[in-house]
């Protein structure tokens, strides 16, 4: 892809150093971030269609060590992959609780 492919963008009020590998489902963006050495790792919920930060889960405060690289929707869940293991996380219809 090249810039002119960008059909809109815009900012968050956080910063996106280290996100990689997101997923969309239903208007919403699921993206990993960080790493242990880097200090955090945290899981965004980012609302497209308000084009805010909904919801950020601090994995590295909750003991998780892994690095995230990549997510993907199946069955209702986002699934992160990290290393070898596919983690699960349950979908809340209402994403700001």
């Amino acid at each position: 892809l090249e810039d002119i492919d960008i059909k809109e963008s815009f900012m968050l009020d956080c910063s996106a150093i280290y996100m990689q590998g997101g997923c969309v489902e239903n208007g919403f963006l699921y993206i990993p971030q960080g790493y242990a050495s880097a200090g955090f790792i945290l899981f965004n919920v980012i609302d497209l269609n308000n084009k805010k930060l909904v919801r950020q889960v601090d994995l590295l405060g909750n003991g998780i060590q892994w690095e995230p690289e990549g997510c993907f929707y199946y069955g209702g869940q986002v699934m992160v992959t990290a290393g070898t293991n596919i983690w699960r996380f349950r979908v809340k219809k209402n994403v700001n609780s």
